[in-house]
């Protein structure tokens, strides 16, 4: 079956590496980054996407455009570095590995890494054309779209 037109697919997602959890026990693991979760805008819907895959569960929310957006995107990336990538069509390839926050973001934006954890996946994205985008989230309003298209 031959995929589907892209109607309403992110450009660019910003994946967010977060450098706390509130497990724990995945905060006492070595590394600086303890979680990762995706969000992007989708241009033709005029809405933002956030991908989020953790111990409890998958969300997926959707929120339109504008200043409630915003504010959620703030306390999305709080004390979190951020990195912006365009994906990758996929590559038909069998994956086999656990269902983790790092294995969904790097299938979802389609990098090819073997990463376990967070730090290892920044470096894999950074090497595959990733743009670091430091702990500042892009600016709010009209630069903050821009950055995710």
């Amino acid at each position: 079956m031959d995929d589907p037109p892209k109607i309403g697919a992110p450009l660019v997602w910003i994946i967010v590496f977060c450098r706390h959890s509130s497990t724990w026990w995945i905060e006492a693991l070595p590394g600086t980054y303890k979680h990762v979760r995706a969000y992007a805008f989708v241009p033709p819907l005029s809405s933002w996407l956030f991908y989020d895959v953790s111990l409890s569960g998958t969300v997926i929310y959707t929120a339109p455009d504008g200043a409630a957006a915003e504010a959620y995107i703030g306390e999305f990336t709080r004390d979190a570095d951020l990195v912006g990538f365009r994906p990758v069509p996929g590559t038909k390839r069998l994956r086999i590995r656990p269902f983790t926050c790092v294995s969904a973001i790097a299938h979802l934006v389609g990098v090819r890494s073997g990463a376990l954890r967070p730090d290892r996946l920044y470096r894999d994205l950074v090497a595959a054309g990733g743009t670091p985008l430091g702990q500042q989230r892009p600016a709010t309003g009209p630069g903050l779209r821009d950055a995710a298209t």
